[in-house]
């Protein structure tokens, strides 16, 4: 069974050379879902690692977008939108 898998930022912490912490956005794999669990054109939204994943499944290729509204900031999944 396949699994879909999102790319997210984590934050570390990383030690500077004059010894100060400072957070450090590192890309990091997270398992979703098995692919089979998403239909086709039927979008969900899941968190991953405290960040809202909106995915859509549209015959083979799978699409995953931060769930906000690059305009209003607000979720992009509606109502109907089943949360996973």
């Amino acid at each position: 069974m396949q699994a879909a898998c999102v790319n997210i930022p984590t934050r570390p912490l990383r030690r500077k050379p004059t010894g100060r912490l400072k957070e450090v956005f590192m890309p990091a794999w997270f398992s979703v879902c098995p692919v089979e669990e998403l239909e086709h054109d039927q979008p969900r939204c899941y968190r991953v690692n405290g960040t809202e994943v909106f995915l859509v499944r549209h015959w083979e290729h799978l699409y995953a977008l931060e769930n906000r509204c690059g305009h209003a900031g607000q979720p992009c999944t509606g109502a109907n939108t089943p949360m996973g």
